[in-house]
Parts: C-alpha cells; structure tokens; sequence
C-alpha cells in the first residue's frame, strides 16, 4: 500500500514541479504586460491615477465653461453699467479715461455678483454635455460612480463660494 502511494507522489512531484517551471517561464513572458495581473499593487496605483485623469477631465471642463461664463456675465454688466451711465458722462463731460477707471475698480463687485451664477452655469453645462454626448454613461459602465463625478464640481464649487467670500 504504502509503496504504492510513494511511487503516485514519485510521478507527481516531477509533473508539480514541472508546472510550476511552466508557470513561473509563462508569467515571466506574458505578465510583464500585464502589470496589473503581476502586482496586486499596481492595481491600486492605477485606480489612483485613473481617478486622477477623470479629477482633472472634470476640472478641466468645468473651468473652461466657468471662466466663458464669467468674461460674457462680466462684458454684459460692463455693457448695462456703461449704456445706463451715458446720459451723465455726456451730461457732465466726463473724459473716457476716469469712465474706464471707474468701471475697471467696479470690476471686483461685478465678479462678486456674478460668481455663484457663474459656478452653477458652468457646472450644469459641463453635466449637460456630458450627458448629452453619453460620457457619463460610459463613466457608469466604467464603474465610476455619478457620485464620484460630482466631487470635483462640489470641490470647485466651495472654491469659489471661498473666493467669493474672501472677495
């Protein structure tokens, strides 16, 4: 009996060993590019940068619509300010450079008036096409979360609720 259970491992630890040699030869052709299947912490790595690339995409988006937002809510109060201003700087004769001077030290009370509408524009924009271009689904598909979408608009959203405060 016993001799007979020596001979079976006998055959099967040059078969093991074998294919562990098999094993170790595959991984080291195939793995390499494959790095998440290699390193259990590479993986972790990469959902970091990932999550960074999706930070920044987002970030990126909504300041562009937000600083689109600001220079076109700032022209048009600059315009309004200025056409109901003309009757008395015609009146008064009032030269062109104190009227710039005027409207460029009324320029921080503009930004701190058209901040908060400027933030939500921006960010409903940045959504809305996401949305309409079916990104956010593919972010869903992708396994990120809407929730996880929306950290980088809340974050920049306290930033400038911050600034407007400060300002």
């Amino acid at each position: 009996g016993k001799s007979r259970i020596v001979s079976l491992f006998q055959k099967i630890i040059p078969e093991k060993l074998f294919f562990q040699k098999l094993h170790k030869s595959l991984q080291k052709k195939f793995l390499h590019n494959f790095p998440l299947l290699s390193d259990p912490h590479q993986a972790h790595r990469s959902r970091f940068r990932l999550s960074q690339i999706i930070d920044s995409y987002m970030v990126r988006g909504i300041l562009l619509f937000f600083f689109l937002t600001v220079l076109v809510c700032a022209s048009l109060f600059v315009i309004l300010t200025l056409f109901d201003l003309t009757d008395d700087i015609a009146r008064n004769r009032v030269p062109w450079s104190n009227v710039v001077a005027y409207l460029w030290y009324l320029l921080p009370q503009i930004i701190v008036f058209i901040l908060p509408i400027c933030t939500l524009v921006a960010i409903l924009v940045h959504f809305s096409i996401l949305e309409k271009s079916r990104q956010i689904v593919a972010f869903k598909a992708g396994g990120v979360s809407q929730f996880r979408l929306a950290i980088p608009a809340l974050l920049l959203a306290a930033i400038f609720s911050a600034l407007n405060f400060y300002l």
